[in-house]
């Protein structure tokens, strides 16, 4: 018979504690949801936020260390001079936006959306249309943070709009976003509607970061009534560098240089393969110099390549994403946190 260590079995203990709090949290989120209105309660669960930052590594030392690596590597002086140039250009013109300034942002876009409600009653729409769980959506985690730090809230959440469901008097719906980069994602949310609301309810978009690409997009859906509530206004890599050597580094340069504490973007909006992997390539070939961010510490490169889509596939993630599956408050960077302590901590 095998024994078990006192050490083993606290582990295991913690382990079916913690499995426990997840299965009444889920409960608790299942039972706020009912057709497609969610009850107020699932406001007042906790979650997760990152207690970590992770600024750029662009110093002067980390810069001659990223050409030592490729020296090493045996790439030639001019493919070296070239690839770290374009490298540095990305990163000096790449905005990290801290939890902190996130949180300060979205305060400023609510200040907006506020102002022009005023006292007219408003419904907040979180769509569900892809069949995961409410908990380990992004906009279920944003528009919980937008709620809790709005002075005004909204009658009613609802997760889906059809035409039986939109009433005469749901005149005003908000719908809340971190960033918005080609705003490809929320027109399919919209699309996906098959409504036509015109001249009858207007959806107010409240996206702190967000890019004149994606007004232009969503304003095309003539069948919508927006109005978009912003800090921030995103500019394409693109606009200001677009030079043969700086796209064969970096890659397509029709992206935004931006990521948060929270997450980095994908790689159709943002420059991940860079931030998280240090992908730059050369004439011949590329090479990854491991993640471009402080304070990751994961050892090697843990991703995976997908042939289907030709995309990596992160299987650990840096910055760790709050509402991920498996992120818990033991995942380092992140807290669990109550309403009541956010509101504490944030709303002031």
């Amino acid at each position: 018979m095998t024994k078990i260590s006192k050490n083993k079995k606290k582990s295991i203990r913690n382990k079916t504690i913690k499995t426990k709090k997840i299965i009444k949290k889920t409960k608790t989120i299942k039972k706020s949801m009912k057709g497609g209105v969610l009850d107020f309660s699932i406001m007042e669960t906790p979650f997760n936020i990152p207690t970590q930052s992770y600024p750029l590594k662009k110093s002067d030392k980390d810069i001659k260390r990223y050409s030592a690596i490729m020296r090493e590597e045996g790439f030639d002086e001019r493919s070296i001079e070239e690839s770290i140039n374009a490298l540095k250009i990305l990163l000096e013109n790449t905005t990290h936006v801290t939890f902190a300034e996130l949180i300060s942002s979205i305060k400023k876009t609510i200040i907006k959306f506020e102002e022009e409600i005023k006292d007219k009653p408003f419904y907040l729409f979180i769509p569900i249309i892809d069949g995961k769980p409410i908990q380990h959506k992004s906009n279920y985690w944003i528009s919980k943070i937008f709620y809790l730090l709005m002075n005004k809230k909204p009658i009613q959440i609802i997760t889906s709009i059809d035409k039986d469901e939109l009433k005469d008097e749901m005149k005003d719906i908000i719908v809340c976003d971190d960033a918005i980069y080609s705003g490809k994602q929320m027109s399919e949310t919209f699309r996906n509607l098959s409504i036509d609301t015109k001249d009858k309810h207007l959806f107010h978009i409240l996206c702190p970061f967000i890019s004149q690409k994606s007004i232009d997009r969503l304003n095309n859906m003539e069948q919508f009534n927006k109005k978009f509530y912003y800090d921030t206004l995103l500019e394409l890599f693109s606009s200001k560098y677009d030079d043969y050597i700086i796209k064969r580094t970096i890659g397509n340069t029709d992206k935004y240089p931006i990521y948060f504490d929270h997450r980095v973007a994908d790689s159709q909006s943002s420059f991940s393969y860079v931030y998280e992997l240090g992908r730059i390539c050369t004439k011949s070939e590329c090479i990854y110099l491991n993640s471009l961010l402080q304070n990751c510490h994961i050892e090697g490169l843990k991703y995976k390549y997908s042939r289907l889509t030709d995309a990596f596939d992160f299987m650990e993630k840096c910055p760790p994403i709050p509402y991920r599956p498996g992120i818990t408050s033991e995942t380092p960077g992140i807290k669990s946190i109550t309403p009541e302590e956010f509101i504490s901590e944030y709303n002031k």
